[in-house]
C-alpha cells in the first residue's frame, strides 16, 4: 500500500499515513472554524489504507494548538476508525 501525506499549515495538521505500517501521524495545529470536511476525509483515507489489513493500526496525535470545532470532530473520526476496526 501506498503512504499518503497532507501538508501542514498555520491551522491544518500535517498527516502522515504509512501504508505498509499502517502507522498515522498527525501533527501540528487544528484551529478550523468547521473541521469537518478535513477529519472526514481523514477518516475515509485511514479506513482505505486498512481494508483487509490484519495489521494493529497506531494513531499518533501532537496537536499543539486545537478548537472545539476541531475536538468535536477528531473524537468523531476516532469513533469511526475504532468501529470500522472491529468488523
Amino acid at each position: 500500500m501506498n503512504n499518503y501525506q497532507i501538508e501542514g499549515s498555520c491551522n491544518s495538521p500535517a498527516v502522515i499515513i504509512d501504508g505498509k505500517t499502517g502507522i498515522v501521524n498527525i501533527s501540528g495545529s487544528s484551529d478550523f472554524k468547521s473541521a469537518k470536511y478535513f477529519y472526514q476525509n481523514l477518516s475515509r483515507w485511514i479506513n482505505a489504507f486498512n481494508l483487509g489489513s490484519n495489521k494493529t493500526r497506531i494513531i499518533n496525535i501532537r496537536l499543539t494548538d486545537i478548537n472545539k470545532s476541531s475536538v468535536k470532530w477528531l473524537k468523531h473520526t476516532l469513533e469511526q476508525i475504532d468501529k470500522c476496526s472491529h468488523y
